[in-house]
């Protein structure tokens, strides 16, 4: 069974964001800062996750393929509620709907990302 593209989706996420970034920075340098945190902050934790689940392969690791699944996914909730943590205490002054878009569109485009690469 063949990998998944995962990091071609992450790089195909990771290009929409700097796109948005740059485009909106040169309206709202603000806006900007606070739409390239919450992209981060989605991202990060995903590559995060890809990395740890896609470690082990085949029949003969499947204990450790299931191992690996859920501890990329608690690892993927801590990095996410940290990631929060840090940006509403570190970056200030942040332009919320800027921020909680980013995360948002991210999050959706990912999920029909995932959608049309299992032909779903």
């Amino acid at each position: 069974m063949p990998r998944p593209s995962l990091w071609r989706l992450l790089a195909a996420e990771s290009g929409l964001l700097i796109a948005a970034a740059v485009a909106t920075g040169l309206a709202d340098p603000l806006a900007a800062r606070s739409l390239l945190s919450g992209g981060l902050l989605f991202l990060l934790p995903q590559a995060w996750f890809g990395w740890r689940v896609f470690r082990y392969r085949g029949a003969g690791a499947a204990r450790e393929v299931v191992r690996g699944f859920y501890r990329a996914e608690a690892g993927k909730f801590l990095l996410t509620c940290a990631g929060f943590a840090a940006v509403f205490v570190v970056v200030r002054p942040l332009d919320a709907t800027a921020f909680f878009g980013a995360y948002i569109v991210l999050y959706v485009v990912n999920t029909v990302l995932l959608a049309r690469l299992r032909g779903l």
